[in-house]
C-alpha cells in the first residue's frame, strides 16, 4: 500500500472503512472516465489531497472569531439567531466559499494526470510532450474559467508562456502555446500567437477522448462520499465556544457581543 492510500485507512479490522470507499470509487471513476485503474486511482487520491484534506483542516481549525466575523444581519434575515444555528450555517458557508478554489486546484491536477504531462514551472502550468522523440511540445497556461483574470493578467500569462517556449525552442523543439479554461469557455480562438481553447476542446485534447469534460462532471457525485464521510460534522465544541463568546443565557446571539 502506498503512502497516499495508507492515509485513507481508518477503520478497524473487518470494518468497511475509507479504503473500501476509495477502492469502490476508483473502480467507478475508471469505468465512467475510460481511464486505467492506475490513472483513475491518481485522480481519486488527488481529490482527497486537493479537496478533502484541505477542507478538513480548515473546518478543524475554525474558531469562535471566524464565526463572529460573519455578518449577523445576513443570518438574522434567514431567521438564524441561535448560537447553534449560526455556528452550523457559518461552517457550511465557509466550506462553500473554500471548496470552489479547492476543486479548481484539483481539476488542474486532473489535467496533469490524464494528459501524462508534467508541471514544468516557470511560465507554464502543464507541458505535454508529443511524438516519440519528444520534439513536439504543447505548453498550457491553465485558468479555472473565463473571468478569473483581467486583460492584463491574461497578457502576462501569454508572455510567460512565450518565455518558457523560447527555452524549449533553443533546444530545437517545436512548441505550441495554449491557454486552457477548466470550465465555462465555449469557443476556441487564437490571439497573439496563443490558442485559447474552449473548455470542451481542452479536455478532449489532453485526454484524447471526445466528451471527457461531460463525463468528468458526471463522475463528481462518485467522489462525494469521500468528502461527506470525512468532514467533521460534530460542532458541539465550537458551538459551546461561540456561545461563551457571543451568546446570551438562552442560547441566542447577544447583540451586545457580536459586531453589529
Amino acid at each position: 500500500m502506498d503512502e497516499m492510500q495508507g492515509r485513507l485507512v481508518s477503520a478497524g479490522p473487518g470494518e468497511p472503512g475509507d479504503q473500501d470507499v476509495l477502492d469502490r470509487t476508483v473502480s467507478e471513476v475508471s469505468e465512467i472516465l475510460g481511464l486505467s485503474p492506475d490513472v483513475a486511482r491518481r485522480v481519486v487520491v488527488a481529490f482527497v489531497d486537493f479537496v478533502v484534506e484541505p477542507l478538513e483542516r480548515k473546518l478543524r481549525d475554525l474558531r469562535p472569531a471566524d464565526v463572529g466575523r460573519k455578518n449577523p444581519f445576513v443570518y438574522a434575515a434567514l431567521g438564524i439567531t441561535s448560537v447553534e444555528g449560526l455556528t452550523q450555517r457559518a461552517a457550511a458557508d465557509i466550506t462553500s466559499s473554500s471548496i470552489e478554489g479547492l476543486v479548481g486546484n484539483w481539476l488542474e491536477e486532473v489535467a496533469v494526470v490524464v494528459s501524462g504531462g508534467v508541471k514544468p514551472g516557470g511560465g507554464a502550468d502543464l507541458q505535454v510532450d508529443r511524438g516519440g522523440d519528444a520534439k513536439l511540445v504543447d505548453l498550457y497556461s491553465i485558468q479555472s474559467t473565463t473571468n478569473t483574470k483581467n486583460s492584463k493578467g491574461r497578457t502576462g500569462d501569454e508572455a510567460a508562456l512565450k518565455t518558457s517556449a523560447n527555452v524549449l525552442r533553443a533546444q530545437r523543439r517545436t512548441v505550441d502555446l495554449y491557454v486552457a479554461y477548466l470550465f465555462g469557455r465555449q469557443n476556441t480562438t487564437e490571439l497573439r500567437g496563443v490558442t485559447h481553447l474552449s473548455s470542451r476542446e481542452f479536455w478532449d485534447r489532453v485526454t484524447g477522448q471526445e466528451g471527457f469534460q461531460k463525463r468528468l462532471y458526471q463522475a463528481m457525485p462518485l467522489l462525494a462520499p469521500l468528502l461527506a464521510g470525512r468532514l467533521n460534522s460534530d460542532w458541539a465544541a465550537l458551538t459551546e465556544a461561540v456561545g461563551k463568546q457571543f451568546g446570551d443565557s438562552e442560547g441566542n446571539l447577544d447583540p451586545t457581543k457580536v459586531r453589529l
